[in-house]
């Protein structure tokens, strides 16, 4: 079962194809989403984690991709989202769940019962 840290370093390597390719996760999430391209397999799970029809999913989306897939520091994904840094790190501790909880449902084998 993935970590949080292990969730937030496939994240990062999403913008460096030839590292994120080499992770033995995005493998599994490959097979698991049909899709070649590591890159869009990993942001296809991150769509997938989120209900982005409620203003709440996108803005949980949105503290994933500005940090972790764009590069954005806390502070600028915070004044971008028009939040206090800690209003943001509640917002990102709740998707950072969301996506462990979409791989875990995408590889039910490795679900510790």
């Amino acid at each position: 079962m993935p970590t949080y840290s292990d969730v937030r370093a496939l994240l990062r390597c999403v913008k460096r194809p030839h590292v994120l390719a080499g992770m033995p996760l995005v493998r599994e999430i490959c097979a698991a989403t049909g899709l070649d391209e590591p890159a869009r397999a990993v942001v296809a799970l991150v769509d997938a984690a989120f209900n982005l029809e409620t203003p709440l999913g996108r803005r949980l989306r949105e503290s994933i991709v500005r940090c972790d897939v764009d590069g954005a520091t806390t502070r600028e994904a915070a004044d971008a989202m028009y939040l206090s840094p800690r209003q943001f790190f509640r917002y990102r501790a709740d998707a950072m769940a969301a996506v462990d909880f979409a791989i875990a449902r995408l590889m039910p084998a490795r679900r510790v019962a």
